[in-house]
């Protein structure tokens, strides 16, 4: 078992706790939550090794956060992915970056990097009780027939 710390940029520790490879997401959440609510609010940058769990983090401080992933298995060694998002409604945007740490190495006039923007669908909340039969498919035991004439 491992353990998680947060620390600020003056190397001063806000939180630790183990990191529980169960539910690593729960046990870094649950770090997260220890930090006084006063240094959570000036949270800007979340510098991370790489870890799915962190992306949580990130998601869940609500847009204010850019965050750094330097991943170091052997594959990717050295590259770096600057995320951010941002909340529509139940659904986020996700800016992402994609570079190599040499890219901040030394004064370099051109800068490599691949870019994206996803779409990430939120949970909705459902309505109560039993569908209406207006909203379920009509017609469920019929066998499906491709129309060749159609395609």
């Amino acid at each position: 078992m491992s353990t998680t710390i947060v620390i600020n940029n003056i190397f001063e520790i806000l939180s630790t706790g183990p990191a529980e490879d169960e539910d690593l997401k729960k046990s870094i959440l649950g770090v997260f939550n220890k930090i006084t609510e006063s240094c959570a609010k000036k949270v800007r940058i979340l510098i991370t090794d790489g870890e799915p769990s962190y992306k949580s983090v990130a998601r869940d401080f609500g847009g204010r956060i850019i965050h750094l992933a330097q991943l170091h298995n052997r594959e990717q060694r050295g590259e770096v992915i600057i995320s951010k998002y941002e909340k529509l409604g139940p659904p986020y945007l996700h800016y992402k970056v994609n570079t190599h740490w040499k890219a901040f190495y030394l004064d370099k006039h051109e800068l490599k990097f691949e870019w994206e923007i996803k779409f990430i669908k939120g949970n909705i909340q459902a309505k109560r009780g039993r569908p209406r039969k207006t909203s379920q498919a009509q017609n469920i035991n019929t066998k499906w027939q491709q129309k060749l004439e159609k395609y």
